[in-house]
């Protein structure tokens, strides 16, 4: 596979609207012009694209190929052309606001052809990579660890325990009261793609009773022992042979992700980067009092230095305030995710890799490649066509007497569950929440969580959740519903933080009223509405832009390379 190729399958598009229209078809091609599938206005659509989205497509949605379907898709990506002229007409594609995102993208499909053209294209797999591939996914592993945070500490651990101090007495300390503390660090059998793949392919090269340097996971360092190791004892070349396309996908995502790996390893090497721990733990502490990532305003923080790297033999320094510029280009549930100081490290150093790679990119004149350009204007017709749908979508008006018709015909459709009131206390350790559960025998749990609870707004509340039905519970939903009135549950571990509940009353299902689904009602509604009066428009637009289809490229592009 050719770099082309490989670039063509690594960038992400959007999806798109289909189906708002039908076109009259007639071959536009000819024979000195480049082949398109489709023409609109003055842009057209090529085949290279058509088939990078449509292939995206069938993948999301499990279809097959047909040339109805073909010709469905392409009336979809025809028509955002005709809603994208008509948005930039109306100015939609300018501002602040257009400017970032055209940033943002141009700055994620930069490091996607980084990723690919660099990263990757070493990363075939052979048919030894494949057979241990299949035998890693058959074996069973028995392992225990040790953790730490930094590698200096993780370092100290291993000297101690060559030293003689064993795994169990190691194991109290570190985890204090946890499971892991009175099982020496055991973390049991795991199989293939259970746990985080770094752990994985240290404890799969080791033999049982063999220990591990540290290892950095995405948690931390580990120190590894292997205790077992169970490989099935049937396989045969048959059964290799019947399972060789999906070993091969998992091969290929491990390989890719090792390079990955090793590569953000090497960027952060070569470029030298260090992080003022000081600055690192303030920061921290006041991103977690505020209870709302990077929104802080102090200016003597802002100022200061928290990290530095080298770019061409010249030392650069990144303030907090050079931090938080280059933070508000990651997606937010990105951002959110980062659960205590170790994620925050690791964050930071994505970042500097980011920013690096974009360069990196930049320097090999990635953004002029035909293929980039392309994606770039397809991600960008996205989001005006997006911005422009939110717009139109906005102006929609649903008549209340249509809301309360349709509760009229469909109310019976409409219930309010069985809720339970529910109110908790949030804490990012373990061994905090087991405190707290023990003094919730004896103290208000009101009082618990106005004291420690780190969920922004549920400290005045009491730690009250409100009522809470089944489907937002998640996996705690049997354990809550099958509490009690006034039990108190956990600590639940959500997302490296930890929970203790305390289970209210219950309401038992009921009939709902029009009052508690009018917005719901409305939603569908004003869909209905919005597809109805997009169609019309796309009938507006047809005569305004002239549409040409080439079918014969259409239905002769060849799904397979």
């Amino acid at each position: 596979m050719g770099k082309t190729q490989v670039f063509v399958g690594a960038v992400l598009f959007i999806c798109l609207v289909a189906g708002l229209g039908v076109y009259a078809s007639r071959d536009g091609n000819r024979d000195n012009a480049e082949p398109f599938v489709a023409r609109v206005g003055d842009q057209t659509i090529s085949p290279a694209r058509f088939l990078n989205e449509y292939r995206n497509h069938l993948g999301r949605t499990g279809q097959h190929d047909s040339p109805r379907l073909r010709r469905y898709f392409l009336d979809g990506l025809i028509n955002k052309k005709l809603f994208v002229f008509q948005a930039r007409e109306q100015g939609v594609a300018e501002g602040p606001e257009f400017e970032f995102a055209v940033d943002r993208i141009r700055s994620k499909l930069l490091i996607d052809a980084y990723t690919a053209y660099v990263i990757y294209e070493g990363a075939s797999v052979d048919e030894n990579d494949l057979l241990d591939m299949f035998a890693r996914m058959n074996t069973q592993l028995k392992a225990r660890h040790l953790y730490a945070r930094t590698y200096e500490a993780a370092q100290r651990l291993s000297e101690r325990l060559q030293n003689g101090e064993s795994f169990e007495d190691l194991a109290r300390e570190v985890f204090q009261d946890s499971t892991l503390a009175h099982s020496g660090g055991s973390v049991g059998y795991f199989g293939f793609d259970e746990m985080d793949p770094a752990f994985e392919n240290a404890a799969y090269s080791l033999k049982p009773g063999e220990i591990s340097p540290p290892v950095r996971t995405a948690q931390g360092y580990s120190i590894i022992q292997l205790e077992d190791r169970f490989l099935h004892p049937l396989l045969t070349e048959t059964e290799f042979a019947s399972r060789k396309d999906r070993v091969q996908r998992y091969a290929t995502v491990r390989k890719r992700f090792d390079s990955r790996k090793q590569h953000v390893r090497q960027i952060l090497k070569e470029l030298d980067v260090r992080i003022d721990e000081v600055t690192l733990e303030k920061l921290w502490r006041r991103i977690r009092q505020d209870r709302a990532p990077f929104d802080f305003d102090e200016e003597n923080l802002l100022n200061v230095t928290l990290i530095s790297f080298t770019d061409a033999d010249r030392r650069i320094e990144w303030t907090v305030s050079d931090f938080r510029e280059a933070a508000v280009f990651v997606p937010e549930e990105q951002r959110a995710a980062i659960t205590g100081l170790d994620a925050f490290t690791q964050f930071l150093e994505g970042l500097i890799v980011r920013e690096e790679m974009i360069r990196r990119a930049d320097a090999l004149s990635m953004h002029d490649e035909p293929l980039f350009v392309e994606t770039m204007e397809a991600a960008v017709d996205d989001w005006i066509y997006e911005a422009y749908r939110k717009r139109f979508a906005g102006s929609v008006v649903v008549p209340e007497d249509s809301v309360g018709g349709y509760f009229d015909r469909f109310g019976h459709e409409f219930t309010v569950p069985e809720r339970r009131l529910v109110r908790e206390v949030l804490v990012d350790n373990r061994s905090l929440a087991e405190e707290i559960l023990q003094r919730s025998k004896e103290t208000p749990f009101e009082r618990l969580a106005a004291e420690y609870s780190i969920r922004p707004g549920s400290r005045p509340a009491g730690g009250s959740l409100g009522y809470v039905a089944r489907d937002q519970l998640g996996v705690l939903a049997e354990s809550v519903f099958g509490a009690a009135e006034d039990e108190v549950l956990g600590p639940f571990e959500i997302q490296g933080r930890y929970a203790v509940l305390k289970v209210g009353e219950r309401l038992p299902a009921r009939p709902a009223g029009l009052e508690e689904v009018r917005g719901e009602i409305r939603e569908r509604l004003r869909t209905v509405h919005e597809q109805r009066l997009l169609r019309d428009e796309v009938s507006g637009l047809k005569t305004k832009f002239t549409v040409l289809v080439a079918d014969s490229v259409l239905y002769s592009i060849p799904l397979s390379n």
